[in-house]
């Protein structure tokens, strides 16, 4: 019996387009319990290797939404929040603030609002937004 699971080469975006790609995979690689309740929160502390980069922390949600959405898992059965700060606070700034510290508009603000749309709470921390003069 052949114990390895094949991958598909072909990523899918089922509910964040762009963003979060998922490769295809067999049912049985992720069998979520259907009783379960989930409340997850992300912790996100390092902003991408680069300023025109989207930021791999909010990238792992919307990775999380597309597993979700590809097992068929209902929203009522999950609630995401992530709280931004320390190096990653610059984020979640407007791209008139972005383009004033980094000189290009905001590569985040297109995930951002797709991941609101998506009932995910983005949660800037004041105390690094003050630290920064944001």
């Amino acid at each position: 019996m052949n114990n390895q699971v094949l991958i598909s080469e072909e990523p899918v975006f089922p509910h964040i387009e762009k963003y979060g790609v998922v490769y295809p995979y067999p049912a049985h690689v992720n069998k979520f319990p259907e009783d379960v309740i989930r409340r997850i929160v992300f912790s996100i502390t390092k902003p991408a290797s680069r300023v025109d980069f989207v930021s791999p922390g909010l990238n792992a949600i919307a990775r999380l939404l597309n597993i979700y959405e590809y097992e068929q898992i209902s929203y009522k059965r999950y609630s995401i929040a992530a709280i931004i700060y320390g190096d990653a606070t610059p984020i979640v700034l407007k791209d008139e603030y972005y383009r004033e510290k980094f000189f290009i508009e905001n590569p985040n603000i297109e995930l951002i609002s797709k991941l609101k749309a998506s009932r995910v709470k983005l949660l800037a921390c004041w105390q690094s937004m003050q630290d920064n003069n944001y």
